[in-house]
């Protein structure tokens, strides 16, 4: 993602779902959006794509990773910059606002692998990539809960607390098993 995209992403994305999140902060205000931060997400994502690509790519020169990658890549850069200050002291935040860096760095994973698919996946025709959008499984011990899934994929970027231990391949393994199966659930191949 060169500097020009990630504004564009930054605008929409990033910007996008902190505007949800005030939303659902107006009875708490426990957060707080550090701008001053956007350039360390930029840092952070042009730091780590540099390390996958020179010291776990086969093909070192010319080699661009893959959507999946990139997206973990922005993901690791959004959690490590954690440009959403919660105020954790504030009894009883619902878990939305509690994990606001976590939600915000899955967001933003899942919503770069759908922009490269609309934008320029040339295994779909014009009509697939224009609606593409990731379908979020049910989990099987909360069938009626939509939004599990991510719940639990969030909790899992919680519990890392080094995150130079955040598995890019693991998470971009995540992120290619979502696009694999809203692939097959839509008959694309």
């Amino acid at each position: 993602m060169e500097q020009c995209d990630f504004e564009e992403f930054y605008e929409k994305v990033i910007v996008g779902f902190w505007e949800e999140l005030k939303k659902m902060d107006c009875d708490y205000q426990c957060l707080t959006f550090r701008e001053n931060r956007r350039m360390k997400i930029y840092f952070y994502y042009q730091e780590k794509r540099r390390l996958i690509r020179s010291q776990y790519m086969k093909r070192r020169n010319g080699m661009a990773l893959d959507r999946h990658k990139v997206a973990t890549c922005m993901m690791y850069a959004i959690l490590k910059s954690e440009i959403i200050k919660v105020n954790k002291s504030i009894p009883d935040l619902p878990e939305q606002l509690l994990l606001a860096n976590e939600n915000l760095a899955f967001a933003a994973a899942l919503n770069i692998v759908e922009m490269y698919i609309r934008e320029d996946d040339k295994r779909r025709d014009r009509e697939q990539r224009e609606g593409y959008n990731l379908i979020i499984p049910l989990t099987p011990d909360h069938p009626d809960e939509k939004d599990r899934f991510v719940l639990n994929t969030v909790k899992g970027l919680a519990c890392i607390k080094n995150l130079e231990y955040l598995d890019i391949f693991a998470y971009s393994t995540i992120l290619f098993l979502l696009e694999s199966r809203t692939d097959a659930i839509n008959g694309y191949h």
